[in-house]
């Protein structure tokens, strides 16, 4: 439906998530997907290193390095958000697809803004990662995903933006996993 995807083409930026004095593009996100429109609480003026967690990625079904699965993930889990916060109320979860290449090293951690504006909003953020592979060796046409990029185009297959894809699968499998961790159905 309309209502689940915005598409603003006012802006004069190009292929970034727009982080700018007139207009944020992590509080779009958040504002769209999170809050239904509601005002946000105010963004931090830094990022909380403390709450930024490494996970290794290799575990989840799907891990295949040559469509890129990296090695490792991110998440960026508010204070708020975890045991020992006396709060009761639930913290959202917010899955962030970097763009290509993002956050593959050891201390890549860099949630583009987005980490600013869930620490005071209870969101938690999960990054799954997908780094610079070989998948031409494998698949035909897989530029962009050779380059670590997100398959958007069905460079690993017809069914790329179905649960069945290559990368899909993956983040499926580690949302199921998250989520039966921590007590959600």
């Amino acid at each position: 439906p309309r209502t689940q995807v915005v598409f603003n083409n006012t802006l004069p930026y190009k292929h970034e998530i727009p982080i700018y004095e007139e207009y944020d593009g992590p509080k779009e996100c958040f504002k769209h997907t999170i809050s239904n429109g509601m005002e946000l609480n105010p963004k931090m003026v830094s990022t909380k290193e403390a709450n930024i967690y490494r996970f290794k990625q290799d575990k989840f079904d799907g891990y295949d390095t040559w469509v890129g699965t990296n090695e490792w993930g991110w998440l960026y889990v508010p204070k708020t958000c975890t045991n020992e916060s006396d709060s009761k109320q639930p913290c959202s979860l917010f899955v962030y697809f970097r763009p290509c290449g993002g956050g593959s090293g050891e201390t890549d951690s860099h949630f583009d803004s987005f980490d600013r504006w869930a620490e005071k909003n209870r969101i938690v953020i999960l990054v799954p990662v997908i780094g610079k592979n070989l998948c031409y060796l494998k698949y035909n046409g897989c530029h962009e995903v050779a380059r670590g990029c997100w398959d958007g185009y069905g460079q690993l297959g017809k069914d790329y933006a179905l649960q069945s894809g290559k990368h899909m699968k993956f983040v499926g499998s580690m949302l199921k996993d998250f989520l039966a961790t921590y007590g959600v159905d």
